[in-house]
């Protein structure tokens, strides 16, 4: 039992550690401006800050850590569903996401305000994972299929593919969390999510270590003096 509580608390701390990994490999790499790893690990270090909250246990009263987790995650989905969204370049797929953006921010205002908090969180959460998990495999799938394999890189199928994973085992922490409270232990359902923390950030940060600078444009090649004057007779 004691070796149990060990592991566990490892487990912690090493997930605490990893989600600030994304943004120390994007500051070595010099890359805190590029325009779309940076987002990722940013969404990372705030992951990470709100994670440091409950570490810390600032929030001892269990409803309001409660309220607060729930906010956090319905945030989380917000600001991942507009990432996705701002970060893509190909139009098909960001048009998509805008509609599924809108679709939740509906979803979620709506159903606070007729249901409550307490009886639509659990739909709204639902959804959003849902929503995310879904638009992350349409992009992912949209890139396999694609005859055009430069519309991402390799780097960003990989940062995709960690976000995926994440959030696929999200629906599971969700299941456990909302669904069937009474059926897990909270320690489970925590190690579960740390867990895919630190498998999803050594991808994102691989992704971003692993990238490859855009070639530099070649200057046009000048001609000749005299072709230059031939050209323009």
């Amino acid at each position: 039992m004691k070796e149990n509580i060990i592991i566990y608390n490892l487990i912690t701390f090493i997930a605490a550690a990893f989600f600030f990994l994304p943004f120390c490999v994007l500051l070595y790499k010099k890359k805190l401006k590029h325009p779309f790893f940076s987002w990722f690990a940013y969404y990372w270090v705030f992951g990470g800050l709100v994670n440091l909250l409950f570490l810390l246990n600032l929030f001892r009263d269990k409803e309001l850590s409660r309220f607060v987790s729930d906010l956090f995650n319905i945030a989380d989905v917000l600001i991942m569903l507009f990432l996705l969204y701002y970060t893509l370049t190909i139009e098909k797929l960001r048009r998509i996401l805008k509609y599924i953006l809108l679709a939740f921010i509906i979803l979620t205002v709506s159903g606070l305000a007729i249901r409550g908090f307490d009886e639509a969180i659990t739909a709204v959460v639902g959804s959003g994972v849902s929503l995310v998990v879904l638009s992350l495999t349409g992009i992912v799938v949209y890139f396999l299929s694609s005859t055009n394999k430069q519309l991402f890189g390799s780097s960003r199928l990989m940062l995709y593919c960690a976000l995926l994973f994440e959030y696929s085992v999200s629906v599971i922490t969700f299941l456990f969390s909302y669904i069937f409270p009474n059926k897990t232990i909270v320690s489970d359902n925590f190690l579960i999510f740390h867990l895919s923390v630190i498998v999803a950030t050594i991808l994102g940060s691989f992704a971003i270590a692993f990238t490859r600078k855009q070639p530099a444009k070649k200057p046009a090649e000048q001609l000749p003096k005299e072709e230059v004057e031939i050209q323009f007779l």
